[in-house]
This record gives structure tokens, C-alpha cells and sequence, in this order.
């Protein structure tokens, strides 16, 4: 209930904020995975009227909130990105995630990718990456 008090409170606050952002601060909390989205894909992953962040949460049953800059990890401040929150269980934020990675991809090539390495994440939940070569 908590929760969710917090989720309508937020989107309150989105609604009549002119920026259409909300400050919260990420380190508190077990249920948001931010992403940073260059601000030139801002209006590619929002879809016209925010059709395509209404159907990521639908499909995964997350809330997607632009935060303030301020509650993305300091290597992301510098660069021209706001962040992306996504509230929700785990697998649901993970797919939300990658989802979103995806549609910046495809309008910057690299932007994720070229810090990508080798990984496997031993915990129970994670995602795994696997770079491959450039012809595949």
C-alpha cells in the first residue's frame, strides 16, 4: 500500500510538473532501475503522447517515471542524458530495461554497447553479456 501511495503521489507530481519529472533518490530504494536516455532519444522512447512507455508498462508491469538528473550515478551526469525510472518487480524492470536500451541502440548505435564486456552475473536474478564481433 506504501508503495503505492508513492507511485499516485509521483504521478501527481509528473502531471503538474511543467518538466515532467520527479526527484527521488534511488540509492533508498529496492524496486527502481534507472537508465540514462540521451536526451535526443527522449522523444523515440516516450512514442507519441508516451504510447510506447504506456505499452512497456503494460506488457511489463512497471511505472516509468523521468527523474531529475541528479539521481543518475555521477559517469552519466556529464553527458547530455536524463534519467529513466523504472519501478516494478525485478524481471519486469529488467525487461522494461532492455527494452529501452534497445530503442537507443537503434537511434545511437554504441551508446550501451561499447562498455560492454564479457559478463556473468552469479546471482539469482541478473542479465548476462556477451559481446560479439562486429560481423555478427
Amino acid at each position: 500500500r506504501r508503495r503505492g501511495r508513492e507511485y499516485l503521489g509521483w504521478l501527481c507530481d509528473q502531471v503538474g510538473n511543467k518538466q515532467g519529472r520527479i526527484s527521488i533518490d534511488p540509492t533508498a530504494r529496492e524496486d527502481v532501475t534507472l537508465v540514462p536516455v540521451p536526451r535526443e532519444c527522449i522523444g523515440y522512447v516516450m512514442g507519441d503522447k508516451r504510447k510506447t512507455l504506456s505499452r512497456l508498462e503494460e506488457d511489463w508491469e512497471t511505472l516509468i517515471f523521468f527523474v531529475d538528473s541528479r539521481a543518475l550515478p555521477y559517469s552519466y551526469r556529464e553527458e547530455d542524458v536524463e534519467g529513466l525510472a523504472i519501478f516494478g518487480a525485478e524481471w519486469g524492470r529488467a525487461g522494461t530495461e532492455l527494452k529501452v536500451m534497445g530503442a537507443v541502440e537503434t537511434k545511437i548505435p554504441q551508446f550501451f554497447t561499447e562498455r560492454v564486456g564479457d559478463y556473468h552475473y552469479d546471482g539469482p536474478w541478473g542479465v548476462d553479456t556477451l559481446p560479439l564481433p562486429g560481423d555478427e
